[in-house]
């Protein structure tokens, strides 16, 4: 285990890996009781907390004239259960591109997309229209307007009509679009830069999204410390670890990887770790509808409106039913944090000890706050 400063830069320099150790701790191999999931949603709505006089609670709201996506409330509704809150209004690409551009920003037509597989049931091309209109993904509204890009797939483990599919639907959009659209399959945090590099994807981009179930503060950690800054960032995090509990998979070859994150909620990093990561490279929180992080650079955060910024704070406004696989210990941790980081512990080593090969070890980031331990536990699974 290492103890990690609350300096953000030092926590930086751990991310990077300089310095950081981990001790691998074997499990018993009980049969796992405590993280049995018998909810993805509470039946009651968090009306979140107060906000200051004059400042909104949603930044479809805060802008001049509001902007209304009925594709959020869609989503939300659909996989987030329950009725949508009667304001949810969130903001998609386009209305991040549109607020950018009323301020003066010229586009550089430049996209980053880490998790591109269309999706017909859950991400849309078109959000405003309330419904899946087209099949795609967050960035795809992007490249019918002329955006190139490089957008990054899984192909291990999915089947050769799955792989075609993500190769047809982008050459489909460039043929479309006269844009310079690049697919990459099984790209890792070790690998990413170099496949920007071969790409010659620019350093300054509109957009990076990163969804990949697995390890997205790794892959953030490597892009922004190569020097890539994107004006908008969104990231899925992992929403169980509610701020401001610390968490992060870490990226090992030989240990846990993307198979072994599936049906639990060992995978990707808790909210407030990609906060912690982002922040000190110059950006500001903007939104966080269901499971979504989306930050601006730092410059651009006045066009937004008066909003909350906080990770707390836009967490429970945009995950009122608490959205994850332990949805009524999340409402405890994010009304009283006190007990969260013991008992998110223990939930973690149970699903270790259920999911994970025996002959692999799960190496994770856990903490509170600003400060966090690395730690490794071998799994327990036949």
């Amino acid at each position: 285990q290492k103890n990690v400063s609350a300096h953000p830069l030092a926590q930086e320099k751990m991310l990077v890996g300089q310095g950081a150790s981990a001790q691998a701790t074997a499990l018993s191999r009980g049969t796992p009781g405590s993280c049995k999931v018998t909810s993805m949603v509470r039946r009651a709505e968090d009306p979140g907390p107060e906000l200051p006089p004059g400042q909104h609670r949603y930044p479809g709201l805060a802008l001049d004239p509001p902007v209304k996506l009925e594709g959020f409330k869609v989503h939300k509704e659909k996989t987030g259960g329950g009725p949508a809150p009667r304001d949810y209004w969130f903001l998609d690409a386009g209305a991040f591109l549109d607020v950018l551009s009323k301020g003066g920003v010229v586009p550089k037509k430049w996209v980053i997309n880490l998790g591109a597989a269309p999706q017909p049931f859950n991400n849309v091309v078109d959000k405003r229209g309330g419904g899946a209109s087209a099949t795609g993904d967050d960035m795809s509204m992007l490249y019918d307007q002329g955006f190139s890009g490089i957008n990054f797939d899984l192909a291990e483990g999915k089947s050769q009509a799955h792989v075609q599919r993500v190769k047809d639907f982008y050459r489909d959009f460039g043929l479309r679009t006269h844009a310079a659209l690049h697919v990459a399959f099984d790209v890792f945090p070790d690998t990413v830069v170099a496949a920007l590099t071969e790409h010659s994807v620019p350093t300054t981009i509109d957009f990076l999204k990163v969804d990949v179930d697995s390890f997205e503060c790794e892959f953030m950690q490597a892009i922004l410390s190569a020097g890539y800054r994107p004006r908008v960032i969104t990231a899925e995090v992992n929403a169980v670890p509610v701020p401001p509990l610390l968490y992060s998979a870490r990226f090992d070859r030989g240990g846990a990887n993307y198979f072994d994150f599936e049906g639990n909620a060992l995978g990707s990093c808790s909210l407030q770790f990609m906060h912690n990561l982002i922040e000190p490279f110059g950006y500001t929180l903007i939104q966080f509808p269901l499971e979504d992080g989306w930050w601006v650079q730092n410059e651009f955060a006045h066009l937004f409106g008066n909003i909350a910024h906080e990770p707390r704070t836009l967490y429970r406004i945009g995950n009122p039913h608490y959205y994850g696989r332990y949805p009524e210990k999340m409402h405890a941790w994010a009304l009283d944090p006190s007990n969260a980081l013991a008992e998110f512990e223990g939930i973690i080593a149970c699903l270790i000890r259920r999911d994970v090969s025996s002959q692999r070890s799960h190496r994770f980031m856990i903490g509170h706050g600003a400060s966090a331990q690395e730690k490794a536990l071998v799994g327990g699974k036949q």
